[in-house]
């Protein structure tokens, strides 16, 4: 007996000649000396279109992430950068190889770490769904920059959280023009 059997994707036309993208099988075997085929087909339309879907998604997320007016960074849960965009290599004074190789609290002002630690906990936990608020960061060059910080967490399928996100959008101009006018 000789077994044969091949597998891949192809276009094929329905009855109207309208194409559509199958997945097929074809297996031989020997029956009373002669060789036999049989052949498995399956529409695989859905799937294709699914992949283009999740593709297209992905095409504009990384659009919007990479393309941002404000900064954004992804990290793990104990803080460690993993994913920034230009935006915020622009607020900080970095490159993005300078970022990914610190994580959030060795950029966050000494005074602004226990608050911005204790928000974090209370979305680990469960208590806030997301934060938004001000915090300072010291640049590259050791000037310290306002930011207002919008902070949440990924999950995973399974709820769990695996990754932080944060948005954040440079405001120490904003804070210099609150100051000057406390003075006069």
């Amino acid at each position: 007996h000789t077994r044969f059997t091949c597998d891949w994707s192809s276009d094929v036309c329905s009855s109207d000649l309208h194409e559509f993208p199958v997945e097929f099988a074809i297996a031989s075997t020997q029956i009373g000396g002669r060789p036999t085929f049989s052949a498995f087909i399956r529409d695989i339309t859905e799937r294709k279109q699914a992949e283009e879907a999740l593709h297209a998604s992905e095409a504009r997320f990384r659009a919007a992430y990479h393309n941002a007016s404000v900064g954004i960074s992804i990290s793990d849960l104990t803080g460690r950068l993993q994913e920034v965009n230009q935006a915020l290599c622009e607020i900080l004074g970095y490159s993005q190889q300078e970022l990914l190789a610190k994580d959030f609290q060795s950029l966050t002002h000494p005074d602004d770490l226990p608050g911005n630690l204790d928000r974090i906990r209370g979305l680990l936990t469960g208590a806030v769904a997301h934060e938004v608020f001000e915090k300072r960061y010291i640049r590259k060059d050791g000037r310290t920059v306002w930011t207002q910080v919008g902070l949440s967490v990924i999950r995973s399928r399974d709820e769990t959280p695996s990754h932080l996100l944060a948005m954040v959008q440079d405001i120490t101009e904003r804070k210099q023009a609150e100051k000057a006018d406390r003075k006069s």
